[in-house]
């Protein structure tokens, strides 16, 4: 009968028609499998933890303890936990230890070793037994990223290259989708008809005919060159 009709299987209400180990994403004819905050995907169904505290993408200004799907950061002796979960607050009195041995320390006193002694937040190294210095990652190498990188301030950023974007672990580079192309794959691509492939590095290419132009955007006027017409 002409009225017959296809309907698409909602694969993700049924735990049987998926693989997928946390979220389900239906689509006409199929579905695909997505990670919650806290993990990354280690192949098209399957999820593991993100250690953030090993990545250093925690923004933990102390220490930080990794939990699954999570973590949480915690601040040494004589500092308090400010409400924003990771910076840390130092207490008036916590450097009186280090004062009593002739110590002005630039960050904090660790009154639990024997003697007391400086110690800076994470980023930083002491210069001396008082004084805080950033550490450069990039230049020692210890880094971890991927393709370039950058010194910040008590930490650093990673980049990518051209048609790349950094992955959820803020260090490894993954291609831009086939959706997305430029730097950090800022860019939509958006070439239409007009064009057979757009590149992750440089957009549009391989304009159809009648089309021309870097994103194969210029339309060709075929009557105005008398050689085509």
């Amino acid at each position: 009968p002409v009225d017959y009709k296809c309907i698409d299987i909602d694969e993700c209400v049924n735990a049987t028609l998926n693989n997928c180990q946390q979220e389900c994403i239906n689509t006409k004819g199929g579905y695909y499998c997505e990670c919650v905050p806290g993990y990354t995907a280690i192949n098209s169904s399957q999820c593991q933890d993100i250690d953030e505290c090993s990545e250093g993408t925690s923004g933990c200004e102390q220490s930080c303890n990794n939990t699954e799907g999570n973590f949480t950061c915690s601040c040494e002796d004589g500092f308090s936990l400010n409400g924003d979960g990771k910076s840390c607050q130092r207490d008036k009195e916590s450097l009186g230890p280090c004062l009593d041995k002739g110590l002005t320390c630039e960050y904090g006193c660790r009154n639990t070793s024997d003697p007391p002694v400086c110690f800076c937040k994470s980023g930083y190294n002491l210069t001396d037994a008082e004084n805080c210095t950033n550490i450069n990652e990039c230049d020692l190498g210890s880094h971890g990223c991927a393709g370039g990188c950058t010194d910040t301030d008590g930490s650093f950023q990673c980049t990518c290259d051209t048609g790349f974007q950094l992955g959820h672990d803020q260090k490894s580079c993954q291609v831009c989708d086939s959706s997305h192309w430029g730097i950090a794959c800022a860019n939509l691509c958006e070439c239409g008809s007009r064009a057979r492939k757009c590149n992750s590095s440089i957009g549009c290419t391989d304009c159809v005919p009648g089309w021309r132009g870097e994103n194969c955007e210029e339309d060709i006027d075929e009557c105005a060159d008398s050689t085509i017409c």
